[in-house]
């Protein structure tokens, strides 16, 4: 039983703080980039990540910091320090890409400002990617599987592939160019983990129809 008449006091929570203000500089090849990130305060801790920018596009800043915040919350106490960060490239990126350098401070759990965005875009392909020519083996081939090696003409070239039975095949030809944008729009989210710039391939286990037909 409640026996006591109710009180209420209206509080605010702190708007995010200015804090420190952040210079990124940018050297940029086909598939990454060098940067060095140098904040206004040396002892001012701060997280930054890479994005590519295609998926995060339609957020506002807020959204994009608690969309960054939850993504990488697992490491976000341990990589946040303050100082100078130099970023040396993995060659981890595609050519021709647009991506952000986000940055936000971060101290005892949570963000201590709104978060501040640096874009750049990877060097294009050294040829027209049309021009691009693709040699294509197989080996290890059983009943229901085999190894398939993909080789470009240019490494710096991104691409996709499927394989598809001949009976697919045969229903898209006609119009390949909507199978492909389809293909593609399936998992737009993860564009950049499924297209690869090289040499690549894969080894389809037990999941082939015996005596059949197929297209890469």
């Amino acid at each position: 039983e409640v026996n006591t008449k109710i009180e209420s006091k209206t509080f605010k929570t702190k708007e995010l703080a200015a804090g420190a203000t952040f210079e990124v500089k940018f050297t940029c090849y086909y598939n990454g980039a060098d940067f060095t990130i140098t904040p206004s305060d040396l002892e001012f801790p701060y997280y930054s990540a890479i994005r590519p920018a295609f998926r995060y596009q339609g957020l506002d800043d807020d959204a994009l910091l608690q969309t960054i915040i939850a993504e990488d919350s697992f490491m976000l106490d341990f990589m946040a320090a303050p100082g100078v960060y130099e970023y040396k490239n993995e060659g981890v990126y595609l050519p021709d890409t647009e991506y952000w350098v986000l940055i936000f401070g971060w101290a005892a759990g949570a963000p201590t400002t709104s978060i501040q965005k640096f874009p750049f875009r990877t060097s294009k392909p050294n040829i027209d990617p049309a021009a691009c020519q693709f040699t294509v083996t197989h080996s290890d081939l059983t009943s229901r599987g085999m190894n398939i090696s993909i080789e470009p003409s240019d490494d710096t070239v991104p691409y996709m592939f499927d394989l598809i039975s001949e009976a697919d095949y045969e229903r898209y030809k006609a119009d390949m160019k909507a199978y492909v944008t389809e293909y593609v729009g399936q998992d737009i989210d993860n564009l950049d983990n499924n297209r690869v710039c090289g040499q690549s391939g894969y080894s389809y286990t037990k999941v082939l129809e015996p005596g059949t037909k197929y297209y890469v």
